[in-house]
């Protein structure tokens, strides 16, 4: 990654031209050549990323946004040392430790983008990736070079093998970036499942209503043949003779105590908890024992 610096209309801007510590390693217009190469790409990454992210994130992916993002960024190259001098040429080769600094809401937001993607941690990725994260500075040590032109109204500065702390700043900035789309999906997922609990609340509510209707008329129907068939032992209770009752009355009370406390046996048998189908067991049994009895009557009262 190479680039130069251009010294606008002369050299009197600065006030005469590069003199040695203007082009040294650790030199005023070196480190603004590090740190607009750093910022290069750290804005080309970041618009890779942006190409490659989901279609609803790209909007995300902004201009205007980026640039604000990386003009929050502080940079610096500390414990400079010039590593060696180009024999042939004006060229230095320097090595230092280079430091970015980010607002702390970046590393809180990022963290909280990382973690709806269902991704680890920045500490934990930094860790994974072999990158030096202390809470908001990421830390590296690099080599580079830098080399004034012959007029001394230029000058150049390369960045050896790249950074992989921009590299990682730019993860960290695109994290911030789709923060806000995450969130909104988020609601929507939230939305869309609050909505669609609330239609299963609600058929689970008209299911049980129309269960409950069911079961009602259940227990009518299962009444109603109780009905018909105690009016039906009457009718054969009715047409006895009085004495002949009078001698099947003992019996009779006797069977009806008994039909009571087999059926209430029965329907407890049961495991309905809304009580419909206990009822629906009681009546039920004692309708059969009903129609049993009646044959049984006949019987006793033709004989």
């Amino acid at each position: 990654m190479k680039k130069a610096l251009l010294l606008l209309g002369t050299c009197v801007v600065l006030g005469g031209c590069l003199d040695k510590q203007e082009t040294s390693c650790s030199g005023e217009s070196t480190q603004a050549l590090i740190k607009d190469i750093l910022t290069d790409g750290i804005n080309k990454a970041i618009g890779k990323n942006g190409q490659n992210a989901e279609r609803d994130m790209q909007n995300a992916f902004d201009g205007a946004k980026i640039r604000a993002l990386v003009s929050q960024l502080n940079f610096s190259v500390v414990d400079v040392r010039t590593t060696k001098n180009d024999p042939d040429s004006s060229k230095k080769f320097c090595a230092g430790t280079l430091n970015i600094t980010l607002p702390a809401d970046y590393i809180r937001d990022a963290n909280k983008a990382r973690e709806l993607m269902s991704l680890a941690s920045l500490e934990k990725f930094a860790q994974d990736s072999g990158t030096k994260l202390e809470a908001n500075r990421v830390e590296e040590s690099i080599e580079y070079s830098v080399q004034p032109t012959d007029d001394g109204k230029k000058l150049f500065a390369s960045l050896d093998n790249g950074s992989k702390s921009s590299a990682f700043t730019a993860d960290i900035l695109t994290a911030v970036l789709v923060k806000g789309v995450l969130e909104k999906r988020q609601l929507e997922v939230a939305k869309a499942e609050a909505e669609n609990a609330s239609r299963e609340q609600q058929q689970a509510a008209e299911q049980a209503q129309v269960q409950h209707e069911l079961a009602a008329i259940a227990v009518q129907k299962a009444r109603q043949k109780l009905d018909d068939a105690n009016g039906a032992i009457n009718l054969v209770w009715q047409s006895a003779s009085k004495e002949r009752r009078s001698q099947l009355l003992a019996e009779q009370r006797i069977w009806l105590k008994q039909r009571d406390l087999e059926c209430k046996l029965k329907a407890s048998q049961t495991t309905d908890e809304g009580g419909s189908e206990k009822e629906q067991a009681r009546l039920g049994c004692e309708t059969e024992m009903t129609l049993a009895r009646i044959n049984e009557l006949k019987s006793k009262i033709l004989n």
